[in-house]
């Protein structure tokens, strides 16, 4: 079994997790009409991970027209938070999916590779994902958390602090 996968520049080793990583936005779950889909779910002995990736480096025709128009603050509020939406989404959608699918015996951390945004900006998405999701502060009659843990890192962080998944950028 090859343990590396690759989403768009990316290059991601699933050498540790139980098995090969489910890759799940591809539409195999019966439901891309209604759900939204993170990109992985890998299994690993004491939890699984959510995993979102995503490289913003070298936007190309109107996404990047887009992203220049967007540097105004207003603008750049609209782009950070439909960002938000989406990775809560994401990661709401498949975490539903795969608990219909009875598979939540171990607890879910939900993980952002977004290569190609600003430290300030990362670190924002992270603590709305806290809060969003929410991994603390949880209501007194939930009996189980959607996410363990959570984070939004470029390649740099995402080596450091998930180093058992690690993470290489196409040359």
């Amino acid at each position: 079994m090859s343990a590396l996968v690759w989403e768009g520049g990316i290059c991601l080793d699933f050498s540790r997790a139980v098995s090969r990583p489910r890759k799940f936005d591809n539409g195999g779950h019966g439901l891309s009409h209604a759900m939204k889909a993170v990109d992985f779910i890998a299994e690993y002995h004491d939890h699984f991970v959510f995993l979102e990736v995503k490289d913003f480096r070298g936007l190309e025709g109107p996404t990047r027209r887009a992203c220049r128009a967007c540097s105004r603050a207003a603008c750049a509020k609209k782009a950070a938070d439909w960002l938000l939406d989406s990775l809560v989404g994401k990661f709401k959608d498949s975490w539903l999916f795969h608990s219909c699918e009875s598979r939540v015996d171990k607890p879910a951390r939900f993980y952002a590779l977004l290569e190609g945004l600003d430290a300030p900006m990362l670190a924002w998405l992270t603590g709305q994902l806290e809060i969003r999701l929410p991994v603390t502060g949880l209501p007194a009659r939930w009996r189980r958390r959607l996410a363990q843990k959570c984070g939004v890192m470029d390649i740099i962080n995402w080596n450091r602090i998930i180093d058992y998944i690690p993470a290489s950028l196409a040359q």
